[in-house]
């Protein structure tokens, strides 16, 4: 009897000493009626790659408060750096990459400070003759790339932004012939806009993808089994644009409609392009 009530006491002893300490860990991290901000990154765009590294130093954002006053001030997340394959984070793949509670307002705008290089893998040497090939960062971004944004934190709500950058629209050409990066990033939150997807048909025509709505223009290769995807887009009405890389297929061009928090499948599914006679 006795053993019994030493085992039964040290278990509420050790539970509530895990409970206590919940709590005061708890407490550390939380600010009262403060937001709760997440970064997750995020690839629209499929490339005819098979890695895409990209090294991410540091994360800041400027912040407009709660009572619209710009504090007009970088201030830095708590974020340690790290290299990605974006890649791994294609068609609604994310991957989080920071996590703090943070002042309520408004995000005005992100600034991401990148490695030197972006380091690929070419495993069909499509962009060159060359299976692995490091890619210089653009010298205008050696200081960050700046985004424009306008995203609400508010008190006791979780805001995830996406990170989406778009290689397909971030990867040149300059006049010497040699490739440079320059970073096409958006910034939007899970439940802005809408998303579009699609299918082409045949693979062998090597499709890209061009969409297009007002002033946004957004790029893709179609990914091996021919399908597309994109994801933050304004509602609209958007021109959908297929440009076959193997010269014996003809363009063609369609519309379809974007709906807020919807998933449009473009039709005709798949779009079967047709060999030039």
């Amino acid at each position: 009897m006795n053993i019994r009530k030493i085992t039964y006491g040290t278990i509420f002893s050790v539970v509530a000493g895990c409970l206590l300490l919940l709590i005061s860990c708890t407490q550390d991290n939380y600010i009262e009626n403060s937001a709760r901000l997440r970064i997750s990154l995020t690839e629209s765009s499929s490339m005819p790659l098979s890695e895409a590294n990209l090294q991410i130093t540091s994360i800041e954002v400027m912040l407009t408060d709660s009572t619209g006053q710009s504090q007009d001030k970088w201030i830095p997340l708590e974020y340690a750096g790290g290299t990605y394959n974006v890649l791994n984070y294609l068609k609604g793949t994310t991957k989080q990459i920071a996590d703090q509670y943070f002042s309520t307002g408004t995000i005005t705008r992100i600034r991401i400070k990148l490695g030197s290089t972006l380091n690929i893998v070419d495993k069909y040497s499509l962009l060159t003759d060359q299976q692995q090939l490091s890619i210089d960062l653009a010298t205008e971004y050696q200081d960050g790339v700046v985004v424009d944004a306008a995203i609400s934190l508010k008190p006791n709500v979780i805001t995830n932004i996406l990170l989406d950058f778009n290689l397909a629209q971030s990867i040149y050409k300059n006049k010497t012939g040699n490739f440079v990066f320059v970073p096409y990033v958006r910034a939007y939150t899970e439940l802005d806009g809408g998303k579009l997807q699609g299918t082409i048909s045949p693979v062998e025509a090597v499709p890209m993808v061009q969409i297009g709505y007002l002033t946004d223009t957004l790029s893709t290769f179609a990914a091996s089994d021919g399908s597309f995807y994109f994801q933050g887009l304004r509602p609209g009405v958007w021109k959908i644009h297929v440009m076959p890389l193997n010269t014996l297929y003809a363009d063609t061009t369609l519309v379809d409609t974007v709906f807020n928090q919807t998933t449009t499948s473009v039709s005709p599914n798949p779009i079967v392009l047709k060999k030039i006679e």
